[in-house]
């Protein structure tokens, strides 16, 4: 799950560097259900709570249109967090 998971954030985040917006929306889709997915495996409530403010800087990214915060915070938070709850 997480190295799937993993692979479409860092497809995510090219697509927003490469300015393939439309492209990366579509690819979100599917992280935000494999996140969802993964923090329901998870079942703590403490790392969803991790993933939070990382979560909020996206949303308030992509509203501003700064797709380049956007593709930072999920390769390096995001991703992080994925990996450290994981232990990969």
């Amino acid at each position: 799950m997480s190295a799937r998971l993993l692979g479409q954030i860092g497809a995510a985040a090219t697509h927003f560097r490469l300015g393939e917006v439309s492209m990366a929306s579509e690819v979100m889709i599917s992280v935000v259900d494999s996140i969802q997915e993964y923090l329901a495996a998870d079942s703590d409530e403490d790392t969803a709570q991790e993933f939070m403010p990382a979560l909020q800087m996206i949303v308030a990214a992509q509203e501003r249109g700064d797709f380049l915060l956007v593709a930072d915070v999920l390769e390096y938070e995001v991703a992080g967090l994925v990996r450290a709850t994981s232990g990969t």
